[in-house]
């Protein structure tokens, strides 16, 4: 029998109560040793160490972390350690150890014994208030942001995790947590629109991008977008090289599992400064409402569909109102040899004065906070079939911060949009933030 006591000592007794043996960490102790296949005894204590003592209660060795360890340790059957510290990070340790890896969260890991899935998964919560799933070889899987701290252990009965955060007891399904084909970053789940431009449309939406897909989370942003000759002058902050631009704000909402809410507004300007004509037009330029609903979310695929109303906000000056619609069936798919790496892919019909088909097809990579990506899309429709190619880079952190910037080239001759006052172009730029909470 094993126990820690207050006096900083780890006591061994027999079956009789008898002690065997005492060991001192010179500090104290805040939870439960762990016995390895080995005999071998595991332990954290508040001074920053975790020891391994062999049966007759002599070191074998210690490793030394950034903060006081509460947690409790998990061992494997091939030995692994599985431990969590108040520097914030699980450490993974080999029977003799040294260091496997170790995967930084957001807060505190205090009482919570990792778990270990029958599939390896080390399943953990953090003082963030995320539920964490990680493979053996310390690539996020899986996370859920609960409503507070988690301070204890989860469980895991016929797939389904239990474990508690603040008042609430939560039960997950295994299958429905957003997953993250192993990567090495924390990425979340966005939907908000992606590289909006002058005259409509919205570039490749995603399935799965930059936020947690929870009940009752909100994301605001707001973006530019700016012609061929705005893009060619782009970084020089004249307004009078612009040309033709329109700044956007957006907003999204989750009212229920997998169900999303989403609006758009945008303000036109127009500087016709090749002209001559010093006359410069502000006003509405388009607005929209929409909803999203992922129907399938599997740990490598996911697909999802979605439909927008626009609404006839649009000033005189740029035309007068104009009213459509537009409905897209989206595709995710993660790459099951390449970590990080992650398909796109887009089907849809659009109203807006006139019918057509639009389709998307993109690639991106997850390096950490950085996803360089590229896109291809194209409508067809009565006029033509235009094709565009957008690169970007997109940054996307764990707490709710993503941002983009993009550039747009028309790739045929039927690739054009009519600017602001009615004149063509082909190629523009575009750069949004957005926060989700």
């Amino acid at each position: 029998i094993y126990f820690w006591s207050h006096d900083g000592y780890l006591n061994a007794l027999n079956t009789e109560g008898e002690v065997i043996w005492r060991y001192e960490t010179e500090d104290s102790m805040e939870y439960f040793p762990a016995v390895g296949p080995d005999k071998t005894v595991y332990f954290g204590a508040k001074n920053g160490y975790f020891y391994a003592l062999n049966p007759e209660g002599e070191l074998k060795w210690k490793f030394q972390t950034g903060d006081e360890i509460w947690s409790t340790p998990a061992i494997t059957e091939d030995g692994t350690i599985y431990f969590g510290s108040k520097d914030n990070y699980l450490y993974a340790l080999t029977s003799e150890g040294k260091l496997k890896w170790k995967y930084k969260t957001g807060d505190d890991i205090r009482w919570s014994k990792p778990l270990i899935a029958h599939d390896g998964t080390v399943i953990i919560g953090s003082w963030d208030g995320y539920l964490y799933g990680l493979t053996s070889k310390g690539k996020l899987r899986y996370r859920y942001k609960a409503s507070a701290g988690i301070d204890f252990s989860p469980a895991l009965i016929d797939s389904t995790i239990y474990f508690s955060s603040g008042s609430m007891l939560y039960a997950l399904k295994v299958s429905t947590i957003e997953r993250y084909a192993d990567t090495d970053s924390i990425i979340t789940d966005e939907l908000i629109p992606q590289a909006p431009v002058v005259t409509g449309g919205a570039g490749l939406a995603r399935v799965a991008d930059a936020r947690t897909p929870e009940v009752n989370t909100w994301t605001f942003g707001t973006s530019f977008a700016g012609d061929r000759h705005g893009a060619d002058h782009m970084n020089d902050w004249n307004i009078t090289t612009w040309e033709n631009a329109v700044f956007r704000i957006f907003a999204s909402w989750i009212p229920l599992d997998k169900l999303e809410i989403n609006a758009a507004a945008g303000l036109g300007y127009t500087y016709l400064a090749d002209t001559g004509a010093l006359e410069p037009a502000l006003g509405l330029w388009d607005g929209e409402i929409g909803a999203r609903y992922e129907f399938l979310r599997k740990p490598q695929a996911s697909v999802a569909a979605g439909a927008r109303t626009f609404i006839p906000l649009r000033d005189l000056a740029f035309g007068g109102p104009r009213f459509g619609g537009a409905a897209d069936l989206l595709a995710s798919l993660s790459s099951r040899d390449i970590e990080g790496l992650r398909m796109h892919a887009n089907l849809g019909t659009e109203y807006l004065e006139n019918v057509s088909l639009t389709w998307g097809l993109g690639i991106e990579y997850h390096l950490a906070i950085l996803n360089p990506y590229l896109e291809f899309t194209g409508e067809v429709a009565s006029g033509g079939a235009p094709i565009r190619v957008t690169p970007g880079l997109r940054i996307l952190t764990d707490f709710g911060l993503s941002a983009y910037y993009t550039a747009d080239f028309g790739l045929n001759l039927a690739a054009r949009s009519i600017d602001l006052r009615g004149r063509d172009y082909v190629d523009q730029v575009s750069a949004g933030i957005a926060f989700s909470y």
